[in-house]
């Protein structure tokens, strides 16, 4: 899913000001007309005026509402990923108080151009604006905690990874053990690594092979096996092996950028609920001994052309 479309949430200043200069716009080219009569001219720049600060305001808050996910229709993923980093409950009442919100828009807009219509009094036509504005303004008042819920709501939306439901293989490891150059091999992509201890930021989405064998590789960051202290990423990894992990490469680093135990230890730890395919990644510069026992105690691969064709067949 791609929770970068969802559009940014104003301020309910911030929606106000785009209907109001909205409704001052079409206003101004109405009064470029020519009419009968200074009453038929108030009316009809008041209507337009109202239609295009109405229309504005309920059109950004219906595309607010209609770009935010239904969570209870997206894959399981993303709908456990949601449970555990959002107040849903909050964010489903938000969207019903923006839902609430476009209705009252509508309602005194409608009202005010059933006033403005039968009005004969180019004051009380001008008192009609004003107090729809006024009615407006209070309504949009009224959701601005929602505004600022489903604000932060959006932002964490946005960090969420953007996977695809179809077959896939995951690469885990601790940090620095050649995950992300093994997504670059394998793929052919060429994901940014960067030098500092944990290299992945995120998760790193990837593609191998052609046409129907595609397969989607995910490069996960270094799992430190933190339990509750996990952040966001590493929560998402946990998610990743939960719903994505029917094929696990898991990538040993001879070479001791983390102490080997600590890396055998992990390796048992998701065996026990994971199948695991074994890459032994930095052969070049890992000395000989190290290398062997990877491959020959974990039935480890060290060559990218066997890693490929265990990963389809496995998948």
């Amino acid at each position: 899913m791609d929770f970068q479309k969802i559009p940014p949430v104003q301020t309910d200043k911030g929606y106000l000001d785009i209907a109001f200069s909205a409704g001052r716009k079409r206003a101004e080219s109405m009064r470029q007309k020519r009419f009968r009569d200074p009453v038929g001219r108030a009316k009809s720049i008041g209507i337009e005026k109202l239609k295009a600060a109405g229309g504005a305001l309920s059109g950004n808050l219906q595309k607010l509402m209609e770009q935010f996910p239904s969570f209870s229709q997206m894959p399981a993923f993303y709908q456990e990923l949601a449970r555990n980093n959002l107040e849903l409950d909050a964010v489903r009442k938000s969207l019903g108080a923006l839902k609430w919100a476009k209705g009252k828009v509508n309602f005194f807009i409608d009202d005010a151009l059933r006033k403005i219509t039968s009005g004969r009094d180019m004051r009380a036509i001008e008192a009609h604006q004003k107090e729809c504005y006024g009615r407006v303004s209070s309504v949009m008042r009224q959701v601005r905690e929602n505004l600022k819920a489903l604000d932060l709501a959006r932002r964490t939306l946005r960090s969420f990874p953007t996977i695809k439901d179809m077959r896939t293989a995951v690469i885990i490891g601790f940090p620095n053990v050649g995950k992300t150059t093994l997504l670059a091999r394998l793929s052919g992509s060429t994901p940014a690594i960067d030098s500092y201890p944990f290299t992945t930021k995120g998760l790193n989405v990837a593609y191998l092979g052609q046409g129907r064998r595609k397969i989607q590789l995910i490069d996960t960051p270094g799992t430190l096996n933190r339990g509750a202290k996990m952040n966001l990423i590493e929560r998402q990894t946990q998610l990743v092996l939960k719903h994505y992990g029917k094929a696990i490469v898991y990538v040993f680093d001879p070479t001791g950028g983390y102490p080997i135990e600590d890396q055998k230890r992990l390796y048992e730890q998701l065996r026990e609920e994971h199948g695991l395919i074994v890459y032994v990644s930095k052969t070049d510069i890992a000395p000989a001994e190290a290398t062997r026992e990877f491959v020959e105690q974990y039935s480890g691969i060290a060559d990218l052309k066997t890693l490929r064709r265990m990963i389809l067949s496995r998948v």
